[in-house]
C-alpha cells in the first residue's frame, strides 16, 4: 500500500504560475465559500504531479493558510489542473476540445451524477469535488483528496485483482448512471463525440502511427520466430488508423452506449485504504477524453493497460463478467428502464470493439510503462528525432516486451494479426493397431440375406463382370456397442473369383439404419438414412470431383461400392485394408490429430462453397441438423441428460451449486437456444455443408513408420445439414480434443481452421464472399451456445465406459432404465474434471443464461 504522502513530496525546477496567488484565492475562497471575512495568509504552489505522469495536462497542488473571522487559522490544499504548456499541446489538444470537455463535465455532468448516485442512497464519492471550474483562466480547482487518504499507485506494477475489481465496478456506476441520464436528460451527452479516436480531427494520428511503427521496428530486432508478427503488424498498418476509429462509430443501432471515461488506467484513479491495508474506496480522474460510445472502449483501455500481467495474459472473460454482472446490478438499482444486452449479447459488443484492445496495448501501454524522464506531450506528439528516440526508447523495456510477446499471439487468434500451419508433433495419442475392429466379439445375430448370392449380384453390377462368383462371406459387427449410437455397422468379409483369375479376398462396411422399433422412429424423423444415402450417392462425388480438379488426391471420405436402396443399406470399401483405424474415442485427440481433422473439415465446408456456386441448390435438402425445429425427437434425450448433469452437480460441493442453479435456470431456454445455433438467420454469416456429427468416433486415421498421421478420413454424414460452421467446430472441438487443448486452446484453433478454409476457398476459386478472421469469430461467438450443448450432451457420452445399455434406444425412451444410464455416464470422473473447467469458461461467455 503506498504511503499517504507519496505524491506532494515532489521535487521539480519548473516555475508555477505567478497567477495562483493569495489574492486569487481569497477571491476564490470568498465567492465559493460564501464567506467575506475569508483572508488569506499564504499560497505555496508546487507540480503535483512529477514529469511523465500526465501528459494532456499541467496538474499544481497549492497549499492555502487561511482564515475566517473570528476562527482559528486553517491550511488546506486544492488541485488546480489547467490544459498543457506548450505550443504543440495547446494545438493538438485544442482540437479536441479536451479541457472545455472537463470542465463541462465537472460542472453538468458529475453534479447530476451525484444526486443520482444519493437518491439511492450510494454515498461513496466516486469523483473529486470542484470548489469551481474557473473558465477565465481555463482551470479547474478540486479539493486535494490525498488529504482524505486518497493516494495514486505505482503505474508500472499493473492493479491487482482486488483493485482491479474495484476500479471496474466504479467503472459499471459511472457507465450505469449515464444510462440513467439518457432516460432523464435524452440529449445530454450529444455534445461527447470526441473520444480519444475521432474523425473530427487527426491531431493524434502520427502520435498513433509513430508509436505503433517503433513497436513493429522494434520485433525486427528479436528472433526471426517473432518477425511473423512484425510482418502482420507492417501488412495491417494501412488500416490500423481505420480500424481504430471504427471502434468508437456507434454503427451498431442495439448496442449498449454510456459516457465513456476514454483514459481510464491506473493514473486516472485514487485508492483509499483501511487500517488493514485493503483498498476501501476507489476515485475517478480526468475527464479529458470522455465520449458517447461503447463501453469496451473503457474496457479494453483499462484492462490492456492497467492489470497486472497474469491477469492481463488470462483472465479477460472473467474480468468482463466481473463488470457487466456490477453494470446490472447498478442499472437496477438506479432503475433503469433500459433493456440491456445479456452478457452473450454484451460479449459479442465487445468482440466487435476488440481492436481498442491491440491499440491500448501496443501505443498506450509502453508509455503508461515508460521509466525514461524525458517524457513529456511534445515527446509523444512531435514527429522530430527527440519524439522518435523517445518511442524507440520505450519499445525497449524489458518487462513491456514480456507483456507484449504473450499478447501478439492472442490478438493474431481474435482481432487482426496468423500462426504457423504446420501439425505440432508433439506426443500422440496411443495409436490404434490396425486389428482392433477385427477383434470385436459379438453374440448379436447379423441379417441372413447378407450372403454370397447378395454379393455376386452386388460385385457383378458395381464391377461390370458377370463371370464374378462369390465362394464365402463372413458376416459380423463392425463396432462394438456404445461406439456408434444411430446406425448398425456390419463388416463382411467376401472371398470371390473372377473368371481366369485367382481367389481373391476383400473386406467391405455395410452400413444400416438401427435396429430398434424406437431408433427407427426417431431416426425416421430426421430422415437420417435417406440422407446419409444421398450424400454418398450424390454429394461426395460432386466433392471428389472438385479436389481432384484442384489438384487434392487425397481420399478425405470412404468410398462408396454401391447405395442400395432397397435394403437402405449403404455398402462401402474397407479402410482398414489400407491401414486407417479408429482411436480411442475416450483418450481425445493431440494437436497433430486435431489439426489434421480440422483440416479435413476446412476441406469439407470449402468445397461445399464452391458447390453453392456451381450448383446453388444443391444443399437445399439438407435441413434436419442434429437440433432443429422440424422434429422434437431428440428433445427428450437432450433435455434429460441435461438435467442428469444438473442434478449430478448438486451432489458436489457447495461451491458448484452456483452452476447447478444456473442450468436449472436456464433449462427452459436450453433447447430452443441450441435450436437457434442452426438458424441461418443472419444473411451475411458464413453457410458451408454442415457434416453435423464430427467427433473422434467420425474419423479414421493412417499412420507412417514413425507412428505420425499422415492422413484422415471423414465417416457418417447422417446428421449433415446446411448451417454455419461453428456448428461442427464447436461440437469436435468440445467433444474430441484432449482436455488441455479443449480447456486452452479455442482460439488458437479456430485461427488453423479459418486459416485452412482461406486457403482451400482460395485453391478452389470461389467466388463467394468470405469473412475476415475477426469476422469469423464474432460469427463463431454467436452460435457458441453449442459448445455448451456439446459438452453437456454429446460429450459424457463420448466419454462413457459403461457397455451395458449403450445404445439409441437407452438415450432415447424416457424409462428407468435411460435415467440410470444417463445418471451413471455424469459420474465419470474424467468427464466431471472436465465439465468442472468448462462450466467457469461458458458462465464468463454468457452461455449458461437466456441470451435474448
Amino acid at each position: 500500500m503506498p504511503k499517504e504522502n507519496q505524491i506532494p513530496l515532489i521535487e521539480d525546477a519548473r516555475e508555477t504560475p505567478k497567477w495562483i496567488n493569495e489574492k486569487y484565492f481569497e477571491s476564490l475562497l470568498r465567492k465559493y465559500k460564501d464567506d467575506p471575512t475569508i483572508e488569506v495568509q499564504s499560497v505555496q504552489v508546487t507540480y503535483a504531479l512529477p514529469k511523465g505522469e500526465n501528459y494532456a495536462s499541467v496538474i499544481y497542488r497549492a497549499q492555502i493558510v487561511h482564515r475566517r473571522k473570528d476562527q482559528p487559522v486553517k491550511t488546506c490544499s486544492y488541485i488546480i489542473k489547467g490544459i498543457s504548456e506548450t505550443p504543440l499541446a495547446k494545438q493538438k489538444l485544442g482540437e479536441y476540445d479536451v479541457h472545455r470537455k472537463e470542465m463541462d463535465i465537472y460542472q453538468l455532468v458529475i453534479p447530476e451524477f451525484r444526486r443520482l448516485m444519493r437518491s439511492v442512497g450510494d454515498r461513496a464519492e466516486l469523483y473529486p469535488n470542484p470548489l469551481c471550474v474557473d473558465r477565465i483562466n481555463d482551470v479547474i480547482i478540486l479539493n486535494d483528496v490525498t488529504k482524505k487518504g486518497y493516494v495514486m499507485l505505482d503505474r508500472t506494477q499493473g492493479l491487482d485483482a482486488t483493485h482491479a475489481k474495484m476500479s471496474l465496478k466504479a467503472m459499471a456506476k459511472l457507465h450505469a448512471s449515464s444510462l440513467k441520464l439518457v432516460e432523464i436528460y435524452p440529449s445530454i451527452f450529444d455534445r461527447y463525440t470526441t473520444g480519444m479516436w475521432t474523425r473530427k480531427t487527426d491531431a493524434f494520428h502520427e502520435f498513433f502511427q509513430s508509436t505503433y511503427d517503433s513497436l513493429t521496428e522494434e520485433i525486427y530486432t528479436w528472433d526471426p520466430e517473432w518477425h511473423y508478427y512484425a510482418n502482420k503488424l507492417r501488412n495491417l498498418r494501412p488500416h490500423f488508423i481505420e480500424q481504430a476509429l471504427s471502434v468508437f462509430d456507434n454503427d451498431q443501432e442495439g448496442d449498449l452506449r454510456v459516457l465513456v471515461h476514454g483514459d481510464l488506467w491506473i493514473n486516472n484513479l485514487m485508492f483509499k485504504y483501511d487500517a488493514n491495508g485493503h483498498p476501501s474506496d476507489v476515485l475517478l480522474l480526468d475527464f479529458q477524453f470522455c465520449c458517447y460510445g461503447s463501453p469496451a472502449i473503457d474496457l479494453f483501455y483499462f484492462f490492456f493497460s492497467s492489470t497486472k500481467d497474469e491477469i492481463r495474459q488470462n483472465c479477460f472473460d472473467e474480468y468482463m463478467q466481473y463488470y457487466y454482472c456490477h453494470l446490472v446490478e447498478y442499472a437496477k438499482r438506479i432503475n433503469c428502464t433500459r433493456q440491456l444486452p445479456t452478457l452473450h449479447q454484451f460479449q459479442l459488443q465487445l468482440l466487435r470493439k476488440m481492436f481498442y484492445s491491440m491499440y491500448s496495448s501496443i501505443v498506450a501501454l509502453p508509455i503508461h510503462l515508460n521509466q525514461e524522464p524525458d517524457a513529456d506531450f511534445d515527446a509523444l506528439m512531435a514527429g522530430d528525432e527527440r519524439a522518435r528516440k523517445f518511442k524507440k526508447a520505450i519499445m525497449t523495456n524489458k518487462k513491456y516486451h514480456k507483456i507484449i510477446k504473450g499478447l501478439l499471439p492472442t490478438f493474431d487468434r481474435k482481432v487482426a494479426l496468423k500462426q504457423s500451419t504446420e501439425l505440432l508433433h508433439v506426443s500422440l495419442i496411443d495409436m490404434p493397431s490396425e486389428d482392433r475392429a477385427n477383434s470385436i466379439e459379438d453374440l448379436r445375430t447379423t441379417p441372413e440375406w447378407i450372403n454370397a448370392e447378395y454379393f455376386r449380384t452386388l460385385l457383378q453390377k458395381c464391377n461390370n463382370d458377370l463371370t464374378i462368383e462369390v465362394q464365402a462371406v463372413r458376416v459380423k459387427y463392425a463396432l462394438p456397442k456404445g461406439e456408434n449410437f444411430a446406425s448398425v455397422i456390419y463388416r463382411a468379409q467376401v472371398k470371390y473369383r473372377r473368371l481366369g483369375e485367382p481367389v481373391t479376398t476383400c473386406s467391405f462396411i455395410l452400413k444400416g439404419v438401427s435396429e430398434s422399433p424406437l431408433a427407427r422412429q426417431k431416426l425416421g424423423e430426421y430422415d437420417v438414412h435417406g440422407k446419409e444415402m444421398d450424400v454418398y450417392q450424390l454429394v461426395i462425388p460432386e466433392l471428389m470431383r472438385l479436389m481432384k480438379s484442384a489438384g487434392e488426391l487425397s481420399e478425405l471420405y470412404p468410398k462408396a461400392l454401391c447405395v442400395d436402396r432397397s435394403h437402405e443399406m449403404i455398402i462401402l470399401n474397407d479402410v482398414l485394408q489400407k491401414g486407417f483405424v479408429m482411436v480411442d474415442r475416450t483418450k481425445g485427440l493431440d494437436a497433430a490429430h486435431l489439426k489434421m481433422s480440422l483440416k479435413s473439415m476446412a476441406k469439407l465446408h470449402a468445397s461445399s462453397l464452391k458447390l453453392v456456386e456451381m450448383f446453388p441448390t444443391i444443399f437445399d435438402r439438407y435441413t434436419t441438423g442434429m437440433m432443429n425445429r422440424k422434429t422434437n425427437a431428440f428433445h427428450m434425450f437432450f433435455q434429460s441428460t441435461y438435467d442428469a448433469l444438473t442434478d449430478e452437480i448438486y451432489t458436489w460441493k457447495p461451491e458448484w451449486h452456483y452452476y447447478a442453479n444456473k442450468l436449472r435456470k436456464l433449462r427452459p431456454h436450453y433447447l430452443e437456444q441450441g435450436m437457434t445455433v442452426f438458424d441461418n438467420d443472419s444473411e451475411n454469416d458464413l453457410r458451408v455443408f454442415v457434416h453435423g456429427d464430427f467427433w473422434v468416433n467420425n474419423l479414421m486415421f493412417k499412420y507412417d513408420t514413425n507412428g505420425l498421421p499422415i492422413d484422415v478420413l471423414i465417416l457418417d454424414f447422417q446428421y449433415c445439414c446446411y448451417g454455419s460452421p461453428a456448428i461442427d467446430l464447436c461440437y469436435f472441438f468440445f467433444t474430441s480434443s484432449s482436455d488441455d487443448i479443449r480447456q486452452n486452446g479455442f482460439d488458437q484453433y479456430m485461427q488453423y481452421y479459418y486459416h485452412q478454409l482461406s486457403k482451400y476457398v482460395k485453391k478452389f476459386n470461389c467466388s463467394l464472399w468470405f469473412p475476415t478472421l475477426h469476422q469469423f469469430q464474432q460469427q463463431l461467438l454467436k452460435k457458441m451456445f453449442y459448445s455448451v450443448h456439446s459438452s453437456i450432451v454429446a460429450l459424457p457420452l463420448h466419454l462413457n465406459k459403461i457397455a451395458d445399455g449403450a445404445d439409441l434406444e437407452t438415450l432415447l425412451a424416457g424409462d428407468e432404465r435411460s435415467k440410470r444410464f444417463k445418471r451413471a455416464i455424469m459420474t465419470n470422473t474424467n468427464y466431471q474434471k472436465i465439465i468442472k473447467g468448462l462450466l467457469p469458461t461458458f458462465d464468463r461467455k454468457g452461455l449458461l443464461d437466456k441470451l435474448d
